[in-house]
């Protein structure tokens, strides 16, 4: 199960009260789940337990003092079980905090360093109906005077339920492309339902991405995508092959994975692998997906796989996914003439 977040706006007043108040869907949802004491801990291991009294998290003054926060930040909160809430602070300029170096007054020890390889560095932007469905944005300056000399200049999206879209940055500008499909993945209908989006990038090729609504918790982790509520969003549990000419050839140039095929397609990445399995017999194939993602094509791995089945030009090989696993399939060729189902 993936671990529910929500955000709380801190407000000059919140710092200098000793409660924060949960976000009033996220506790409506939640209350049966969430203990009436809490654990708030920190990327540094600084750790705090408060008290919950329904919605009201209170104790939290220390916290906020510790962090030198003043308002206008922003906390995201990480529920992962039994009392454990992970707290990530967000600057008032959208950037993840540079925490400061202390831990509770009650705690030993020495604070930990807060390095991007150990789950990436945090930011986030607001979008509003009135920005209309905006492909490109500029992330926070400070997060681009820390990490734009590393970030390439092509990455990918990855969005909570593991899709992975094409995105870019031009490090002259400092801005960030491709965003476009991410709200075409959402669904345009849905724009309304949601006015924050929190990137996290790993100081690799990926961004990740979390969206939250207006009441401040999150929605795309629910599978918020056209209506969608399986664990995997419609269309996506199987592709097909008719198998062409091309594809017969001694050495493979790509065999396309079609854009009938492109919310499936959506999960993978740049370049990624599935496996394709038949009885105890299994192959791995690779995809790959041409810098515009236009173009999906299975490549290493695929005349192995076609020469061990015996496949012949018109046959159509139909995948469908094991236990909804988007990397995993079983096939049925279909030519007419015979059939054979794993």
């Amino acid at each position: 199960m993936k671990a529910p977040k929500c955000l709380i706006l801190v407000s000059p007043d919140d710092c200098g009260r000793n409660e924060l108040s949960l976000p009033r869907a996220f506790r409506w949802r939640y209350q049966d789940v969430l203990p009436l004491t809490l654990k708030l801990k920190l990327r540094t291991g600084y750790e705090i337990w408060v008290d919950r009294m329904r919605g009201i998290m209170k104790g939290t003054r220390l916290l906020l003092r510790d962090m030198n926060l003043e308002g206008g930040e922003l906390l995201l909160l990480e529920y992962c079980g039994d009392f454990d809430f992970v707290v990530y602070v967000i600057g008032v300029d959208g950037c993840e905090l540079k925490y400061p170096r202390v831990l509770h007054e009650f705690q030993g020890g020495r604070p930990r360093n807060v390095l991007i390889r150990d789950g990436g560095v945090k930011f986030v932007k607001r979008f509003h109906t009135s920005d209309g469905l905006v492909d490109s944005f500029d992330p926070p300056v400070s997060f681009v005077k820390e990490f734009g000399s590393i970030i390439p200049s092509e990455f990918e999206y990855v969005v909570s339920d593991r899709r992975k879209l094409m995105g870019s940055y031009c490090i002259a500008t400092g801005e960030f492309s491709g965003l476009h499909s991410v709200w075409e993945l959402l669904g345009f209908e849905l724009l309304n339902s949601f006015h924050i989006l929190v990137f996290t990038y790993d100081g690799g090729h990926c961004i990740h991405v979390d969206v939250f609504d207006n009441e401040l918790v999150e929605k795309f982790g629910d599978k918020v995508c056209r209506g969608a509520s399986s664990s995997v969003p419609p269309e996506v549990d199987r592709f097909e092959i008719s198998v062409q000419p091309c594809h017969m050839l001694r050495y493979n140039y790509g065999v396309d994975v079609t854009s009938t095929f492109k919310n499936l397609r959506s999960f993978w990445g740049r370049r990624d692998h599935i496996t394709v399995f038949d009885g105890s017999r299994s192959w791995k194939l690779q995809i790959r997906k041409r810098s515009n993602c236009i173009r999906t094509t299975i490549n290493d791995g695929w005349v192995n796989c076609r020469d061990d089945l015996g496949l012949k030009v018109g046959d159509i090989v139909n995948f469908e996914t094991v236990d909804d696993d988007v990397y995993k399939f079983v096939f049925q060729v279909e030519d007419g003439s015979r059939s054979c189902t794993t």
